[in-house]
């Protein structure tokens, strides 16, 4: 959601043809998305191109941010 925000397009998250806002913390949470779970993004607006770009880069790295993987991958654990 903090991704989200910095955006000025309204982006929405979609389950079972059901959307979601996806600036909001409540509506994400409503989401009750558990890994697997099939879901869509669709943003509209002036910087749509680059909030899809950055939200769908965010669900690839399963919502680790940078810095988080790169402290992960010099973690020998």
């Amino acid at each position: 959601m903090e991704r989200a925000i910095q955006f000025e397009s309204k982006i929405e998250i979609i389950k079972n043809s059901v959307r979601f806002d996806g600036k909001s913390i409540l509506e994400i949470l409503g989401l009750a998305a558990v890994q697997g779970t099939e879901l869509a993004i669709e943003a509209v607006g002036p910087d749509a191109e680059a909030a899809l770009k950055a939200l769908t880069s965010l669900f690839e790295r399963e919502f680790a941010e940078e810095e988080d993987l790169s402290n992960r991958e010099g973690d020998p654990s």
